[in-house]
C-alpha cells in the first residue's frame, strides 16, 4: 500500500493534478472457513433441498458441514433467517438451531468454496462495524495522510461518530465516506448522511442484502439524498464489469454509467475492472 501510495502521488505531481486518495476499511466481512477442495467439484457441492450445518468450532468443510470466520453467527441467526454465500449464488434458510450449530436448508445450490463471503440479510448481527484490523488501517491512513476513508457495512450514525472520534483524537482531517451496503443502514440513512462526509452506493453487498429489484431505486434515492445534504455520492460495483475481460463495455453498462451521471452522482468507482482486469488502462 505504501508503494502504491508513493506511485500515485509521484505521477499526480508530474501531471500537476490533485488526486484524492480513498482508503477502504474492510469491516466485519464474514467468510466461509476452510473447505475440502481436493475433489472434482473444487469444493463442497450442495443441491436444493440439502441440509447444511454451520458449526461454531473450526472444521474443514465436507459432508454437509462447514464453519465460518464469525463464531457468533450461530448465536445471532434465528430459525427462518436467510443466509447467502458468494454474493447470493448459494442461498439457504435456517431450519434448526442448537447451542453450537445451526442447520440450513438449501434453496439455491452450487459449490461452497473456501473464503467465500457470507451475507445475512434478515439477521441483526452483533459484530462491531470497525474491527481491530480496521483500527490498525485507520492509524496507517493517518500516518500517510490519506484524503478519505470508506467505512464498510455502516449500520448507524454511531459507526461514523466512532471513527470520527479516533481521527479527531489524532488531529486528522481525513473525510469519511459511508458505504451503504446493509439494509439496516437504509433505516437510519438521513442520520448516517448527516454524520458522514459522503456516501457510496455499494451495489454489490446492497444487492445481496435486499431484493435486487430495489437497488436501482435505492441508488437514485441515495444520490438525491446526498445532493440535498450537499454530500458527494459515489456509485460502485460492476459499472464496467465486462471489461474485466473485454476491451469494450456492453451497451447496458454504458447506459448504467450514463444514468448514474444523469441522476447526479459525483463519482463512479471501478473495482475488479482495474484491480484484476486484463486491461486496467483501457
Amino acid at each position: 500500500h505504501a508503494s502504491m501510495l508513493a506511485d500515485i502521488r509521484k505521477e499526480a505531481d508530474k501531471l500537476a493534478n490533485r488526486v484524492a486518495i480513498l482508503g477502504d476499511l474492510g469491516g466485519p466481512k464474514i467468510r466461509v472457513g476452510d473447505v475440502d477442495e481436493d475433489n472434482p467439484a473444487g469444493g463442497m457441492s450442495i443441491d436444493v433441498g440439502d441440509e447444511l450445518v454451520i458449526q461454531r468450532d473450526d472444521v474443514v468443510g465436507k459432508h454437509g458441514t462447514i464453519s465460518v470466520t464469525y463464531k457468533g453467527l450461530v448465536d445471532d441467526v434465528e430459525v427462518g433467517d436467510r443466509l447467502y454465500i458468494e454474493d447470493g449464488l448459494l442461498r439457504f434458510v435456517c431450519i434448526r438451531k442448537e447451542a453450537d450449530r445451526i442447520a440450513l436448508r438449501c434453496t439455491a445450490g452450487g459449490v461452497i468454496k473456501t473464503r467465500k463471503g457470507v451475507n445475512l440479510p434478515s439477521t441483526k448481527l452483533k459484530l462491531p462495524s470497525i474491527t481491530q484490523r480496521d483500527w490498525a488501517c485507520v492509524d496507517w491512513a493517518i500516518e500517510n495522510d490519506l484524503d478519505y476513508l470508506a467505512l464498510s457495512f455502516v449500520r448507524r450514525a454511531g459507526d461514523i461518530h466512532q471513527l470520527r472520534e479516533r481521527l479527531q483524537s489524532r488531529q486528522s482531517h481525513i473525510g469519511i465516506i459511508a458505504k451503504i451496503e446493509k439494509a439496516e443502514a437504509i433505516e437510519q440513512i438521513d442520520a448516517i448522511i448527516a454524520a458522514a462526509d459522503g456516501l457510496m452506493v455499494a451495489r454489490g453487498d446492497l444487492g445481496v442484502e435486499m431484493d435486487l429489484a430495489r437497488v436501482p431505486l435505492m441508488q437514485k434515492d441515495l444520490i438525491e439524498r446526498g445532493r440535498r445534504a450537499g454530500k458527494p455520492a459515489i456509485v460502485a460495483t460492476q459499472m464496467l464489469q465486462s471489461m474485466v475481460d473485454a476491451a469494450s463495455p456492453t451497451r447496458a453498462e454504458v447506459s448504467d454509467v450514463a444514468n448514474a451521471i444523469f441522476d447526479g452522482t459525483d463519482a463512479t468507482m471501478l473495482s475488479g475492472e482495474t484491480s484484476v482486469g486484463k486491461l486496467p488502462v483501457g
